[in-house]
């Protein structure tokens, strides 16, 4: 459940910072010093995200947290894509940055857990394969954009990663 949902928000929800240049310019009409703050806006959300996860400990209710984070992470995209104020936009991508850092934490100790020693090494390069699901996500997020601008391409590509989490959801409770 963890990886499938990981490939899902790397593919979907992630690619929005490859439009941080087009919301910084044509969305917000900002300059470079507000595009710098867009790209650390999310740094600052995953710092006090990541602190606040270490300090909480290892807690129960791990697959409650990541279907929270992830619907975090959605609404944070969501808030971000409408958004036409600098300010309101920075608050936002800390969410994202904040909820997407809880979400990699949670789902990498919980793969941790479920897999013996032996195997958690193939397991693990299995996980991280996500790292390159946020250049091919992009793809898709470009061909939205040029088609229906960024504002909807992030709202889309937001609401298709929260329609995955809840498909995996569903079908982890079949199985």
């Amino acid at each position: 459940v963890p990886i499938l949902i990981a490939y899902g928000v790397a593919a979907l929800a992630m690619a929005y910072s490859r439009l941080l240049p087009v919301f910084a310019t044509n969305v917000l009409h900002a300059g470079m010093r507000e595009y710098g703050w867009l790209l650390a806006a999310p740094g600052v959300g995953a710092l006090c995200a990541s602190l606040a996860v270490a300090a909480a400990g290892r807690r129960p209710g791990a697959r409650r947290r990541l279907y929270l984070s992830v619907t975090t992470l959605v609404i944070g995209l969501c808030v971000f894509a409408v958004s036409g104020r600098m300010w309101l936009s920075l608050a936002a991508l800390a969410v994202v940055g904040g909820a997407q850092m809880t979400f990699r934490t949670t789902a990498l100790a919980a793969v941790h857990e479920a897999v013996e020693d032996s195997h958690r090494g193939r397991v693990i390069s299995i996980f991280l394969l996500d790292y390159g699901l946020w250049s091919f996500g992009t793809l898709w997020l470009g061909i939205l954009c040029d088609t229906y601008g960024p504002a909807a391409a992030v709202l889309t590509d937001a609401l298709s990663c929260f329609v995955v989490t809840v498909a995996v959801a569903a079908a982890a409770r079949v199985y």
